[in-house]
């Protein structure tokens, strides 16, 4: 139990500690700790048919064994970067544990950006794969350079040649840590930045909102006033 009974709020906010492990892997806090209980629902996409399909946390956690496998026999290996150039679907959700359960470095781009927005991400990352949809496909080979591609709902018209990976065929061949982006600075010409971030970094951020029910008010700072 994080916070523990306290005759005040005050000692409590005094004693609390976050317990963050030497070594923490998302897949298994996010997935495997849940996976127990074949029942218990993880995630539920509505399809733009209106088709709803619900996933598992055993199912999610057998899916990403498979897709870490995968990465593994496309000849990646722990430390290298996947970019995810997907939209909010249930394939994003299991590439990331895929990749985090490998030891690879997920690295977060939107769907939203040009060819030359997503091929800077590419560079500046180092990323060695890019994983996306058919919409998308194009553009990820247009901005690939010395990556390859894989896609994850079909190869579009084979655009992309030899770097082209088709997830079903990938999957059948071979039955930690994450990256986002930081608002660029006035120097860097509004270029974003690149953070790599360990995976117990997403706990400690947890510690800015220390209790979780905020300051108690001698702690609270006063409000700035400008001459």
């Amino acid at each position: 139990m994080l916070i523990k009974r306290a005759a005040t709020y005050h000692e409590i906010y005094d004693a609390f500690r976050w317990e963050v492990p030497p070594r923490f892997n998302m897949a298994i806090a996010c997935c495997d700790r849940w996976a127990g209980d074949p029942a218990r629902v993880a995630l539920i996409h509505e399809q733009p048919d209106g088709e709803v399909r619900s996933y598992s946390f055993a199912e999610l956690q057998s899916l990403s064994n498979r897709c870490a496998n995968m990465l593994m026999g496309l000849g990646l290996v722990r430390g290298d970067r996947v970019l995810l150039l997907l939209g909010q679907r249930p394939e994003t959700a299991i590439l990331h544990l895929g990749a985090w359960r490998a030891g690879m470095i997920s690295v977060l781009c939107s769907v939203l950006f040009a060819a030359d927005a997503v091929q800077y991400r590419v560079q500046t990352s180092g990323a060695k794969l890019i994983i996306t949809d058919e919409a998308n496909l194009a553009k990820a080979v247009e901005a690939a350079d010395e990556a390859r591609v894989l896609c994850v709902d079909g190869a579009g018209d084979g655009a992309g040649g030899g770097k082209l990976h088709v997830l079903e065929d990938a999957l059948a061949e071979r039955d930690l840590r994450w990256r986002r982006r930081i608002a660029g600075r006035v120097r860097d010409k509004g270029r974003s930045r690149e953070a790599c971030l360990q995976r117990r970094n997403r706990v400690g951020r947890l510690l800015r909102a220390r209790p979780l029910l905020g300051r108690p008010q001698r702690h609270r700072r006063k409000p700035h006033r400008g001459a």
